[in-house]
């Protein structure tokens, strides 16, 4: 039965005063036997034009939808994938398979668990953790909670900070894991000080969790290998979501939503540059000597173009954004009168991802495919605050 969702800093204290079953609150009998993982969520509520959430625990419907797997057999019909695809309203969804973890999907990344995670070692666990304010703290609450929970990439430049936090109350059960996420659960959430702190695209990762984590009888975690499967997940590649005229007031995007690496854009004006919108953050060093290419059409005479990223230079220095702006723009301030369009290529492998640390250098991930953009011109100006906008952008000078 579901449980409303509480706030995570509700002590500990509190849950361990209370008995195992308690028909005040609602509250069910913690399960006997050592603590379970049931499942690794990740959300990344507002990246692009829908929620995206992924559950790790959730198989791929598509052998049993194509008959490769026959649940009407005995032998198949108590499996997870069985289950899941016949009984389960949500059914795949949000699997990684239909829908993988993006960059910003650490914004909130949970271990549910099938009881509280109230123990570490038999000492009790604080509601959360800074990687700032506490990273020289002596609460050995905070300190176990810090050792927990933690994250691991084999493939990755580097990990952004990550807080860390106790959520003791929840269910499995949700009628919308997108707004009432599950529970109980240790949760971690990329540190957002810095606006280029994310998980790295392309990243094969693993969230470890130590062995001595327990529920409040005691009982430790044992990993089995069905749990540990759970705990691991691999974001989306570094790509472009979206090209456009960058006009936040007028501009329809375009995706490429086959991922072919084309797009079409139409009414831009000639003073304003054409913008691509990233997963991640962009690094902005070689962007100077990236051999980007424009053709005009019709003649098919060359346009020098330059590329920049939204690091931007005022009279304070150089102050950092989120670096997911990619801006194409003519070296002569605006696109060529005599043309009715242009044609605008990026070679693969040129446009990296930032690492993740303290430098946020270059990363080792990059679009993998040619970007094509078809460009054509409408008679209007840019919008107020847009004009020429790449002459307000430093290319690879911070």
């Amino acid at each position: 039965m579901w449980s409303s969702q509480k706030p995570f800093y509700l002590a500990s204290a509190a849950l361990l005063a209370l008995g195992c079953n308690d028909i005040l609150t609602g509250q069910e009998p913690s399960p006997d036997g050592p603590i379970q993982v049931i499942k690794l969520t990740l959300s990344d509520p507002g990246s692009r034009d829908h929620a995206t959430f992924t559950d790790t625990s959730l198989p791929d419907c598509k052998p049993v939808q194509t008959n490769q797997i026959d649940c009407t057999q005995d032998s198949n019909r108590d499996s997870q994938v069985c289950l899941v695809c016949y009984n389960d309203v949500f059914k795949d969804m949000y699997s990684q398979f239909k829908s993988p973890p993006t960059p910003d999907s650490g914004s909130d990344m949970r271990v549910v668990f099938n009881k509280a995670p109230l123990l570490f070692n038999g000492m009790e666990l604080a509601n959360d953790w800074d990687p700032v304010k506490d990273a020289t703290t002596q609460d050995p609450g905070k300190q176990s909670l810090a050792s927990a929970v933690k994250l691991f990439c084999a493939d990755c430049s580097g990990l952004p900070a990550l807080r860390r936090f106790l959520i003791i109350s929840g269910s499995n059960v949700t009628f919308d894991p997108t707004t009432v996420p599950y529970g109980p659960s240790l949760k971690m959430v990329v540190d957002p000080t810095d606006p280029r702190s994310s998980l790295e695209a392309g990243g094969r990762y693993t969230v470890q969790l130590d062995n001595r984590i327990s529920g409040r009888d005691g009982n430790q975690w044992a990993p089995t290998a069905e749990q540990s499967a759970i705990l691991s997940f691999t974001t989306e590649a570094f790509k472009v979501l979206r090209v456009g005229r960058g006009d936040s007031d007028a501009d329809t995007w375009v995706y490429d939503s086959a991922q072919t690496g084309s797009y079409m854009v139409a009414e831009q004006p000639r003073d304003g540059a054409v913008v691509l919108r990233m997963n991640a953050s962009l690094f902005p060093g070689a962007l100077d000597s990236i051999a980007a290419t424009a053709i005009a059409a019709p003649g098919g005479a060359a346009v020098p173009i330059k590329l920049a990223s939204n690091v931007r230079k005022g009279a304070m220095g150089c102050t950092q954004d989120s670096q997911r702006m990619l801006y194409v723009y003519p070296t002569a301030g605006t696109w060529p009168t005599t043309a009715s369009e242009i044609s605008i290529r990026i070679p693969a492998g040129s446009l990296f991802d930032v690492a993740q640390g303290a430098s946020y250098g270059q990363g080792k991930h990059n679009i993998a495919s040619d970007i094509n953009i078809t460009v054509k011109f409408g008679t209007m100006p840019a919008t107020s605050g847009y004009t020429k906008v790449a002459d307000a952008i430093a290319v690879s000078k911070c």
